[in-house]
Protein backbone atom coordinates (compact mmCIF):
# COMPACT_ATOMS: atom_id res chain seq x y z
CA UNK A 1 0.00 0.00 0.00
CA UNK A 2 3.08 2.73 0.42
CA UNK A 3 4.95 1.38 -2.11
CA UNK A 4 1.69 2.08 -4.78
CA UNK A 5 1.03 5.54 -2.97
CA UNK A 6 5.16 6.57 -3.67
CA UNK A 7 4.61 5.75 -6.86
CA UNK A 8 1.32 7.77 -7.51
CA UNK A 9 3.04 10.87 -5.91
CA UNK A 10 6.60 10.18 -8.24
CA UNK A 11 4.00 9.63 -11.68
CA UNK A 12 2.33 13.39 -10.23
CA UNK A 13 5.48 15.02 -9.70
CA UNK A 14 6.66 13.82 -13.29
CA UNK A 15 3.57 14.77 -15.16
CA UNK A 16 3.86 18.10 -12.72
CA UNK A 17 7.24 18.92 -14.08
CA UNK A 18 6.63 17.89 -17.73
CA UNK A 19 4.04 20.27 -17.58
CA UNK A 20 5.68 22.91 -16.21
CA UNK A 21 8.42 21.97 -19.15
CA UNK A 22 5.68 22.03 -22.00
CA UNK A 23 4.19 25.69 -20.43
CA UNK A 24 7.84 27.28 -19.89
CA UNK A 25 8.86 26.46 -24.10
CA UNK A 26 5.07 27.75 -25.28
CA UNK A 27 6.25 30.87 -23.17
CA UNK A 28 9.27 31.37 -24.66
CA UNK A 29 8.81 31.00 -28.08
CA UNK A 30 5.47 33.47 -27.16
CA UNK A 31 7.82 35.97 -26.19
CA UNK A 32 10.21 36.04 -29.33
CA UNK A 33 6.87 36.10 -31.43
CA UNK A 34 5.51 39.17 -29.70
CA UNK A 35 6.47 42.62 -28.93
CA UNK A 36 7.20 42.49 -25.32
CA UNK A 37 4.22 44.20 -23.69
CA UNK A 38 5.55 47.83 -21.57
CA UNK A 39 5.55 47.88 -18.02
CA UNK A 40 4.88 51.09 -17.37
CA UNK A 41 1.95 53.13 -17.75
CA UNK A 42 2.00 55.38 -21.00
CA UNK A 43 1.43 59.01 -21.32
CA UNK A 44 -0.20 58.93 -24.52
CA UNK A 45 -3.93 58.08 -23.40
CA UNK A 46 -4.52 55.95 -26.40
CA UNK A 47 -1.71 54.13 -26.23
CA UNK A 48 -2.83 53.75 -22.21
CA UNK A 49 -6.36 52.93 -23.07
CA UNK A 50 -4.83 50.10 -25.40
CA UNK A 51 -2.93 48.94 -22.52
CA UNK A 52 -5.62 48.18 -20.48
CA UNK A 53 -7.68 46.52 -22.87
CA UNK A 54 -5.04 43.88 -23.39
CA UNK A 55 -4.23 43.67 -19.86
CA UNK A 56 -8.18 43.00 -19.29
CA UNK A 57 -8.57 40.51 -22.02
CA UNK A 58 -5.56 38.68 -20.87
CA UNK A 59 -6.72 38.47 -17.74
CA UNK A 60 -10.19 37.27 -18.71
CA UNK A 61 -8.95 34.68 -20.78
CA UNK A 62 -6.76 33.38 -18.22
CA UNK A 63 -9.77 33.62 -15.16
CA UNK A 64 -11.72 31.45 -17.89
CA UNK A 65 -9.72 28.62 -18.45
CA UNK A 66 -9.64 25.52 -16.50
CA UNK A 67 -6.34 25.10 -14.67
CA UNK A 68 -4.32 21.97 -16.02
CA UNK A 69 -4.26 18.97 -13.07
CA UNK A 70 -4.00 15.50 -13.89
CA UNK A 71 -6.90 13.22 -13.65
CA UNK A 72 -7.20 9.58 -12.64
CA UNK A 73 -4.42 8.90 -9.74
CA UNK A 74 -3.36 11.93 -9.08
CA UNK A 75 -3.19 12.41 -5.33
CA UNK A 76 -2.13 15.96 -5.18
CA UNK A 77 -5.27 17.09 -3.75
CA UNK A 78 -5.25 14.32 -0.96
CA UNK A 79 -1.83 15.30 0.12
CA UNK A 80 -3.23 19.37 0.34
CA UNK A 81 -5.86 17.85 1.81
CA UNK A 82 -4.13 16.11 4.33
CA UNK A 83 -1.85 19.23 4.97
CA UNK A 84 -4.51 21.71 5.67
CA UNK A 85 -5.94 19.24 8.05
CA UNK A 86 -3.03 18.47 9.93
CA UNK A 87 -2.35 22.20 10.11
CA UNK A 88 -6.44 22.67 11.46
CA UNK A 89 -5.34 19.79 13.81
CA UNK A 90 -2.24 21.29 15.06
CA UNK A 91 -4.08 24.65 15.86
CA UNK A 92 -6.90 23.46 17.18
CA UNK A 93 -4.46 21.74 19.78
CA UNK A 94 -2.79 24.70 20.47
CA UNK A 95 -5.57 26.44 20.99
CA UNK A 96 -7.43 23.96 22.81
CA UNK A 97 -4.28 24.39 25.42
CA UNK A 98 -4.74 27.82 25.65
CA UNK A 99 -8.12 27.44 26.45
CA UNK A 100 -7.30 24.85 29.03
CA UNK A 101 -4.69 27.39 30.81
CA UNK A 102 -7.06 29.97 30.53
CA UNK A 103 -9.93 27.86 32.17
CA UNK A 104 -7.44 26.78 34.61
CA UNK A 105 -6.70 30.31 35.86
CA UNK A 106 -10.64 31.61 35.70
CA UNK A 107 -11.45 29.20 38.14
CA UNK A 108 -8.31 29.73 40.51
CA UNK A 109 -10.23 33.37 40.23
CA UNK A 110 -12.99 32.07 40.49
CA UNK A 111 -12.28 30.59 43.89
CA UNK A 112 -10.70 33.53 45.21
CA UNK A 113 -13.54 35.48 44.62
CA UNK A 114 -15.64 32.60 46.08
CA UNK A 115 -13.69 32.77 49.45
CA UNK A 116 -13.15 36.88 49.23
CA UNK A 117 -16.90 36.87 48.61
CA UNK A 118 -17.56 34.24 52.05
CA UNK A 119 -15.38 36.77 54.18
CA UNK A 120 -16.58 39.75 53.40
CA UNK A 121 -20.38 38.15 54.44
CA UNK A 122 -19.06 37.14 57.55
CA UNK A 123 -17.39 40.10 58.34
CA UNK A 124 -20.70 41.81 57.53
CA UNK A 125 -22.72 39.27 59.63
CA UNK A 126 -20.23 40.59 62.50
CA UNK A 127 -20.43 44.41 61.89
CA UNK A 128 -24.11 43.51 62.13
CA UNK A 129 -24.04 41.81 65.06
CA UNK A 130 -21.97 44.39 66.57
CA UNK A 131 -23.73 47.34 66.03
CA UNK A 132 -27.28 45.87 66.69
CA UNK A 133 -25.82 45.11 69.87
CA UNK A 134 -24.06 48.59 70.48
CA UNK A 135 -27.25 50.08 69.75
CA UNK A 136 -28.99 47.61 71.98
CA UNK A 137 -26.35 48.98 74.39
CA UNK A 138 -26.75 52.94 74.09
CA UNK A 139 -30.64 52.19 74.35
CA UNK A 140 -30.12 50.77 78.02
CA UNK A 141 -27.20 53.21 79.09
CA UNK A 142 -29.29 56.40 78.14
CA UNK A 143 -32.10 55.01 80.54
CA UNK A 144 -29.57 54.31 83.65
CA UNK A 145 -28.06 57.21 85.49
CA UNK A 146 -24.09 58.38 85.50
CA UNK A 147 -23.76 56.84 88.73
CA UNK A 148 -25.19 53.74 87.68
CA UNK A 149 -23.06 53.84 84.44
CA UNK A 150 -20.13 54.13 86.75
CA UNK A 151 -20.82 51.84 88.84
CA UNK A 152 -21.60 49.20 86.68
CA UNK A 153 -17.89 50.21 84.33
CA UNK A 154 -16.27 49.56 87.97
CA UNK A 155 -17.91 46.39 88.43
CA UNK A 156 -16.74 45.30 84.87
CA UNK A 157 -13.47 46.21 84.83
CA UNK A 158 -12.86 44.15 88.37
CA UNK A 159 -14.08 41.59 86.67
CA UNK A 160 -12.01 41.56 84.43
CA UNK A 161 -8.85 42.32 86.81
CA UNK A 162 -9.83 39.12 88.98
CA UNK A 163 -10.20 36.84 85.39
CA UNK A 164 -6.55 38.44 84.19
CA UNK A 165 -5.22 37.88 87.73
CA UNK A 166 -6.79 34.08 87.51
CA UNK A 167 -5.57 33.75 84.16
CA UNK A 168 -2.18 34.93 85.27
CA UNK A 169 -1.40 32.85 88.07
CA UNK A 170 -2.77 29.97 86.34
CA UNK A 171 0.00 30.76 83.52
CA UNK A 172 3.09 30.99 86.21
CA UNK A 173 1.67 28.34 88.30
CA UNK A 174 1.98 25.71 84.42
CA UNK A 175 4.90 27.78 83.96
CA UNK A 176 7.04 26.84 87.44
CA UNK A 177 5.54 22.76 86.85
CA UNK A 178 7.23 22.87 82.80
CA UNK A 179 10.14 24.50 84.01
CA UNK A 180 10.64 22.13 87.63
CA UNK A 181 9.16 18.98 86.13
CA UNK A 182 10.76 19.26 82.22
CA UNK A 183 13.01 22.09 81.54
CA UNK A 184 15.40 22.25 85.32
CA UNK A 185 16.48 18.53 84.22
CA UNK A 186 18.02 19.12 80.56
CA UNK A 187 19.38 22.58 82.35
CA UNK A 188 21.25 21.07 84.67
CA UNK A 189 23.43 18.57 82.38
CA UNK A 190 24.32 21.48 80.39
CA UNK A 191 25.37 22.98 83.31
CA UNK A 192 27.41 19.59 84.13
CA UNK A 193 29.08 19.50 81.08
CA UNK A 194 26.89 17.59 79.14
CA UNK A 195 24.41 18.02 75.78
CA UNK A 196 22.72 21.09 75.91
CA UNK A 197 18.86 21.48 76.62
CA UNK A 198 16.71 19.82 74.26
CA UNK A 199 19.29 17.09 72.78
CA UNK A 200 18.30 14.35 76.05
CA UNK A 201 14.66 14.16 76.72
CA UNK A 202 14.42 11.34 79.12
CA UNK A 203 16.73 12.59 81.87
CA UNK A 204 17.15 10.28 85.23
CA UNK A 205 18.71 11.07 88.46
CA UNK A 206 21.29 8.59 87.93
CA UNK A 207 23.04 11.07 84.89
CA UNK A 208 22.81 14.02 87.47
CA UNK A 209 24.20 12.54 90.02
CA UNK A 210 27.68 11.51 87.75
CA UNK A 211 29.81 13.19 85.31
CA UNK A 212 30.07 14.38 81.85
CA UNK A 213 33.42 13.17 79.90
CA UNK A 214 34.95 15.74 77.36
CA UNK A 215 32.44 14.68 74.59
CA UNK A 216 29.27 15.11 76.84
CA UNK A 217 28.65 11.67 77.29
CA UNK A 218 27.85 10.83 81.07
CA UNK A 219 30.23 8.29 82.64
CA UNK A 220 28.97 5.37 84.97
CA UNK A 221 30.69 6.62 87.86
CA UNK A 222 28.46 8.49 90.83
CA UNK A 223 29.75 11.29 93.10
CA UNK A 224 30.19 10.76 96.66
CA UNK A 225 26.99 13.23 98.15
CA UNK A 226 29.46 15.19 100.03
CA UNK A 227 31.37 16.41 96.69
CA UNK A 228 28.50 16.42 94.77
CA UNK A 229 26.78 18.99 97.30
CA UNK A 230 30.10 20.98 96.74
CA UNK A 231 29.56 20.62 92.74
CA UNK A 232 26.32 22.14 93.49
CA UNK A 233 27.32 25.02 95.75
CA UNK A 234 30.44 25.89 93.04
CA UNK A 235 27.76 25.99 90.04
CA UNK A 236 24.42 27.55 91.62
CA UNK A 237 25.81 28.85 94.70
CA UNK A 238 24.59 27.65 98.75
CA UNK A 239 21.51 25.73 98.94
CA UNK A 240 18.44 27.93 99.93
CA UNK A 241 17.51 27.67 103.61
CA UNK A 242 14.22 26.09 103.43
CA UNK A 243 14.88 23.90 100.58
CA UNK A 244 14.77 20.34 102.50
CA UNK A 245 16.12 18.35 99.06
CA UNK A 246 18.38 20.94 97.19
CA UNK A 247 19.55 18.29 93.90
CA UNK A 248 21.08 19.88 90.39
CA UNK A 249 17.40 19.84 89.30
CA UNK A 250 15.99 21.80 92.02
CA UNK A 251 19.25 24.23 91.91
CA UNK A 252 18.90 24.67 87.96
CA UNK A 253 14.67 25.22 88.50
CA UNK A 254 15.58 28.35 91.31
CA UNK A 255 17.72 29.69 88.46
CA UNK A 256 15.97 29.80 85.53
CA UNK A 257 12.71 31.24 88.06
CA UNK A 258 15.38 33.87 89.50
CA UNK A 259 16.34 34.92 86.13
CA UNK A 260 12.89 35.67 84.57
CA UNK A 261 12.10 37.20 87.39
CA UNK A 262 14.53 39.72 87.39
CA UNK A 263 14.05 40.02 83.62
CA UNK A 264 10.32 40.58 83.83
CA UNK A 265 11.27 43.17 86.96
CA UNK A 266 13.77 45.32 84.71
CA UNK A 267 11.39 45.14 81.98
CA UNK A 268 8.51 46.59 84.19
CA UNK A 269 10.88 49.26 85.51
CA UNK A 270 9.03 52.73 84.84
CA UNK A 271 12.13 54.34 85.15
CA UNK A 272 13.78 52.54 82.34
CA UNK A 273 13.50 52.67 78.65
CA UNK A 274 12.93 48.99 76.98
CA UNK A 275 15.67 49.00 75.30
CA UNK A 276 17.87 49.12 78.02
CA UNK A 277 16.34 47.29 80.25
CA UNK A 278 19.10 44.69 80.64
CA UNK A 279 20.68 42.79 83.82
CA UNK A 280 23.95 42.08 84.60
CA UNK A 281 25.14 38.44 84.72
CA UNK A 282 26.89 36.95 87.24
CA UNK A 283 27.86 33.94 85.21
CA UNK A 284 27.09 32.92 81.58
CA UNK A 285 24.59 30.08 82.44
CA UNK A 286 22.68 27.46 81.22
CA UNK A 287 19.70 29.42 81.71
CA UNK A 288 20.42 32.38 79.78
CA UNK A 289 22.08 30.50 76.69
CA UNK A 290 18.80 28.46 76.73
CA UNK A 291 16.53 31.71 76.25
CA UNK A 292 19.00 33.49 73.56
CA UNK A 293 18.34 30.18 71.73
CA UNK A 294 14.40 30.14 72.11
CA UNK A 295 14.25 34.06 71.15
CA UNK A 296 13.15 34.96 74.38
CA UNK A 297 16.13 36.93 75.35
CA UNK A 298 19.31 39.03 73.68
CA UNK A 299 22.38 39.25 75.00
CA UNK A 300 23.90 43.02 74.97
CA UNK A 301 25.21 43.30 71.66
CA UNK A 302 28.85 44.49 72.95
CA UNK A 303 28.93 42.85 76.43
CA UNK A 304 27.77 39.33 76.66
CA UNK A 305 27.30 39.67 80.52
CA UNK A 306 24.01 41.94 80.06
CA UNK A 307 20.91 40.28 79.18
CA UNK A 308 17.14 41.97 78.62
CA UNK A 309 14.12 40.14 77.51
CA UNK A 310 13.23 40.36 73.67
CA UNK A 311 10.64 43.53 72.52
CA UNK A 312 8.65 41.31 69.96
CA UNK A 313 7.10 44.41 68.65
CA UNK A 314 10.77 44.82 67.00
CA UNK A 315 13.43 43.19 65.06
CA UNK A 316 16.13 41.20 66.71
CA UNK A 317 19.22 43.40 67.30
CA UNK A 318 22.55 41.01 65.49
Amino acid sequence: MATSKVSRQEETLRALLDQINVQEALLNELRLSVTPVETEPCSDPVAYHRQLCCLTATYQSLTNSQPYLPIGDFVLPDLLAIRSTSQVIRETQVAKNDCELSLQDVKRRLEEEQADNEDAKLIQAEIKLRISSLEQEIKINNKKSPHDLERENFLELQRKKNRYDNETTDLMLAFNSFIEQHLAPMLAVEELGGPIVGQIIDIHDEILQGEFNSQGKAKKVKLQESKRQRRISQIWSTQPPNEEKYDEKCAAAAEMKSLIKELLNKMSDESINFPDAYIKLHRESAAARFLVRSKIAQFHPRDASRLRLIDFGNEIDD
